[in-house]
């Protein structure tokens, strides 16, 4: 089974979100996960 990760930045509820619908409505296509990535940059 292929797997698919939602990856968001800044904001970790839109992933969770994508996650838990990836789940509900394809979880017999792919498996989902979820993370959040926030970046550092300094001038």
């Amino acid at each position: 089974m292929k797997k698919v990760a939602f990856i968001c930045v800044h904001n970790s509820c839109r992933s969770q979100i994508a996650e838990a619908l990836g789940k509900k409505l394809a979880g017999d296509v792919f498996e989902s996960y979820s993370t959040c990535v926030q970046f550092c940059f300094t001038p």
